[in-house]
């Protein structure tokens, strides 16, 4: 019994159970044995027991009366749980692969836990469901879920715009706070560090108005926004005071303080850290620290696209710092620098993945791919910091590269990599602005051949799955699941599809996917499911980090199972809709 209990406590969904209901299933469970080749479940009966693998493997072959793929089940893996719970019949037979020792567990003990929240969404949830039931669960209790309203500075320190600056330091003084508000149209902001460079550095008059010394319109956030949300603002704009508003109206001030003792490890602090390097050494050190204070927050529950998103921040950051030394220098051409691949959608982990790409006015050096040489330093420290890791083919973009801006390019004319490169590319800095060339070139590549291409591209889902063994739909198998490959990378080029066409085209995949909802392309609850599919995915690699082709637990492949379902679900919808449409964009 107690073997049992100890098994049970160890896989989903009965490891949410309170110990006296999963010791009540021990107890009225049954055990049964299945030679290899015999037949578990048969297509059209109905089971009166839900079936989970103690040890061995059974697979329901593929084709069904719901055209199912193969599927293969292992220890931990519970099958044919919609027909046992509906009492309906069988879809398919199941078989026991190889000597096999099941549980059965009676539909009376399945009808007395229903109402508990795991096992609801363990009998009766869609995939989306339980997929976002998992986010919730890995979210919960984290930094990040804190409202910003609960951490700011409430209320906040006010004075009238025509208040002398003296007073309105005095006032500061006399509160201990960092930063006043300027009441007005729009609302303004004095901090204490625009009393050091904007009135004593340049020897104002303490006299004038506050107003005079005010950043307005300042920028704000919502005091329902979560914490995480507060990082992004601050390290975008690089600001130190974030006013918190309610209703448009101003309740609070959180400072980058406020956010940093809430976690010690947060960018906020190694944006701090970036402005104080002055050499390459400096900034290999940096970036050392980047990637355990970015899979730590993963750790901690925080969405993979809000982790994405301050990864991309803190590339943007370190790009901009190397490329201090020559963005202002008069004999360098207009140029625009371009993140590429995950780092351009936001999506990267770090290292960052996906290089960037130098667009310049006019040739470097009478070549147009040549590194020219006031480039060459920072190029240097980003090839050693960020080695390659993009596609091999020749054509697909480099780490690095640099191209002279010329005309808009024909999209069929690229090498698909260096199409969905530029596809998902995004301005750093520069001169140049080619944001309507990239707009073009996406409503381009909307054109039905192309978008044919392009889905041609997207990896299908493995026909089956089990410990040791990935079959693929063309009849090669593989050691194991690579997650990245196999369900982050694959939703993230569907949405980078289905979003082509709809109006400014957003990057990250999740936006993607609610764009493609809204212009018809997608279902809603599709488009829905697939977001919670990817964030989840995406959460689980870069928890891991290096270690993200470890083998999964039972419970993450029965999740993976449902983002393999949803995966094909979004690829028939994409495939349906080019076959049906000659012009299938709107």
């Amino acid at each position: 019994m107690e073997d049992i209990v100890r098994f049970l406590s160890s896989h989903v969904p009965w490891q949410e159970l309170p110990p006296e209901r999963v010791a009540s299933v021990a107890r009225r469970l049954q055990i049964e044995y299945f030679p290899r080749g015999a037949r578990v479940v048969c297509a059209g009966a109905v089971p009166q027991h839900l079936f989970l693998v103690r040890s061995g493997s059974a697979e329901a072959p593929p084709g069904g009366a719901d055209g199912s793929p193969l599927t293969r089940f292992g220890e931990g893996d519970a099958f044919d749980v919609h027909a046992a719970w509906t009492q309906s019949a069988s879809t398919t037979d199941i078989v026991a692969r190889e000597d096999l020792l099941v549980y059965l567990i009676p539909h009376d003990v399945l009808a007395g836990l229903a109402g508990l929240p795991a096992m609801a969404a363990f009998l009766g949830g869609t995939a989306g469901g339980r997929l976002r039931r998992a986010l919730d669960a890995r979210s919960e209790g984290s930094f990040a879920d804190t409202r910003v309203g609960d951490v700011a500075n409430a209320p906040p320190l006010t004075c009238p715009p025509d208040t002398p600056v003296r007073d309105a330091a005095r006032q500061m003084a006399r509160a201990h706070m960092s930063s006043i508000l300027v009441p007005g149209t729009p609302w303004g902001i004095v901090t204490d560090r625009d009393l050091r460079t904007r009135v004593l550095a340049e020897g104002m008059d303490p006299g004038v108005p506050v107003s005079c010394v005010a950043t307005a319109p300042m920028v704000t956030v919502p005091a329902e926004a979560r914490v995480l949300e507060a990082l992004a603002v601050v390290m975008e704009h690089g600001i130190h005071h974030l006013p918190v508003v309610a209703e448009g109206v101003p309740i609070g001030v959180v400072t980058v303080t406020d956010l940093l003792r809430l976690q010690s490890r947060s960018p906020l602090l190694l944006g701090r850290v970036l402005e104080r390097t002055r050499s390459a050494e400096d900034v290999e050190g940096w970036s050392r620290q980047v990637g355990p204070a970015l899979t730590e927050m993963a750790r901690a529950g925080i969405a993979a696209s809000a982790v994405g998103r301050l990864a991309a921040l803190a590339c943007d950051a370190l790009i901009r710092r190397l490329a201090d030394a020559w963005t202002q220098a008069p004999d360098v051409p207009r140029f625009a620098w371009l993140a590429l691949g995950a780092v351009g959608r936001c999506e990267s982990a770090w290292p960052p993945e996906g290089g960037s790409l130098i667009l310049l006015d006019t040739p470097a050096q009478g070549a147009s791919d040549a590194i020219p040489p006031w480039l060459a330093s920072t190029a240097n420290v980003m090839e050693r910091l960020f080695p390659d890791r993009s596609n091999p083919s020749p054509r697909a973009a480099p780490a690095l590269a640099c191209r002279t801006l010329g005309d808009d390019p024909n999209p069929a004319d690229l090498h698909p990599a260096v199409l969905e490169a530029l596809l998902d590319a995004r301005l750093v800095t520069g001169t140049l602005d080619p944001s309507d060339r990239l707009a073009r070139l996406a409503r381009r590549a909307g054109a039905r051949p192309i978008a044919a291409a392009l889905l041609a591209r997207i990896r299908r889902p493995p026909l089956a799955w089990h410990a040791g063994c990935v079959q693929e739909p063309d009849g090669t198998q593989a050691c194991h699941l690579e997650v990245p490959n196999r369900i982050v990378r694959p939703i993230q080029n569907l949405a980078r599809l289905a979003s082509l066409g709809t109006d400014a085209p957003p990057r990250q995949t999740p936006a993607r996917l609610r764009a493609a909802a809204e212009a018809g392309h997608l279902a809603r609850a599709l488009a829905d499911d697939l977001a919670a599919a990817w964030e989840w995915a995406a959460g689980w690699v870069l928890a891991r980090g290096r270690d993200a082709h470890e083998e999964p637990t039972a419970a993450d492949r029965a999740l993976m199972r449902d983002c393999f379902a949803l995966l094909r679900e979004g690829l028939d919808a994409m495939a349906d809709r080019i076959r049906r449409e000659d012009s299938w964009m709107r």
